[in-house]
């Protein structure tokens, strides 16, 4: 959450950015936009440095998860008692629940990192009388905020909403296994 607020103020910021004739002819937007580009630079940077602290426990929990709401759910149909249902109900709705901010929070880290793009663009830096450095320093920031921040995780790619998806396709697929392999145990032979 944090991330996303840093990067939402670093939006701001670039696109209210004083881009006029007495801040150019006075050095000031120069000294602004570096202040801006450095604190985008800082705001990637400790995105980075956060993510890497909880790559390890995130990994863990999205690993559970998949198998943990195939087992919950699986329970909640074998379930003999309405109130042991209603409990495993709960419980699946929390466990989805907890996974799915978490991937809403990867998300809008990832949207609001490729808004300061459209931020920049919108901030009126295209008039006529900005040298060309300025120009290029600004378009450079522009193509290196395209690039979306994202929490990856090596084993299990990108977290994202696209991904909680994908989580909750694969602990499907795990339930119909357990119940498939229950009916095949239960069921006797003919002999």
């Amino acid at each position: 959450m944090h991330v996303t607020a840093q990067l939402k103020h670093c939006g701001y910021k670039f696109e209210h950015i004083s881009y006029n004739r007495e801040a150019y002819a006075s050095g000031r937007l120069a000294r602004e936009l570096k202040e801006n580009v450095k604190y985008h630079q800082c705001v990637l940077l400790y995105a980075k440095r956060i993510f890497l602290v909880f790559r390890a426990v995130v990994s863990a929990y999205i690993a559970m998860t998949s198998f943990a709401m195939a087992v919950i759910a699986y329970q909640i149909v074998q379930a003999d008692r309405v109130q042991d249902s209603l409990r495993y109900t709960m419980l699946l709705l929390g466990w989805g629940s907890l996974f799915f901010l978490v991937c809403l929070q990867a998300q809008k880290v990832q949207d609001e990192s490729v808004a300061i793009s459209n931020s920049i663009y919108n901030s009126g830096w295209a008039d006529d009388f900005f040298d060309s450095d300025i120009r290029r320093s600004i378009i450079i920031t522009m193509r290196r905020a395209q690039k979306p921040v994202h929490l990856k995780i090596s084993c299990l790619g990108i977290i994202s909403l696209s991904r909680f998806i994908t989580i909750l396709k694969s602990a499907y697929s795990f339930f119909a296994l357990l119940v498939t392999l229950t009916e095949r145990t239960e069921t006797p032979r003919a002999t």
